[in-house]
């Protein structure tokens, strides 16, 4: 697991708030999303969907690396030390469910499953910071 920390910059400008929220919400998440996409990518794999809906849960990224298929939950804060505590257990079996419910569906037919974690860090005008947490794989079987 990584342990990376840092302290965030003091702003002596209130100014320079306004400079830095110029992103809303669902702006930072489709950034954050995207930076992730794009570090997966260099890392061998191809993103197969962005923001798929299923009927319980939403996930963020479909990646594929051969016949290993991963939903990704990708967590994207300016402010948050950590934004991958807020990843909570209850979603992470949602997001399980989903993936073994998608994967006959899923071509070329998958092997293994697994389901990451990308953290994602915007403070500001500093450059990003990007965490990622591989999960454990699991075989495709039926859903219970």
């Amino acid at each position: 697991m990584s342990a990376e920390f840092w302290v965030t910059r003091r702003r002596k400008n209130p100014a320079e708030d306004r400079r830095d929220t110029a992103f809303n919400p669902h702006e930072l998440g489709l950034c954050g999303e995207a930076l992730a996409a794009r570090y997966l990518e260099e890392k061998g794999f191809s993103c197969e969907a962005r923001r798929l809906r299923t009927k319980t849960v939403e996930i963020d990224l479909l990646m594929r690396r051969g016949r290993l298929w991963v939903a990704v939950e990708v967590k994207t804060r300016r402010r948050h030390p950590a934004p991958e505590r807020t990843v909570n257990p209850d979603l992470v079996r949602r997001l399980r469910r989903a993936l073994i419910l998608l994967a006959p569906h899923l071509r070329p037919r998958p092997r293994k499953l697994r389901i990451d974690i990308v953290a994602v860090n915007l403070p500001g005008r500093q450059s990003a910071k990007l965490r990622h947490w591989p999960g454990q794989e699991f075989l495709p079987t039926k859903a219970r």
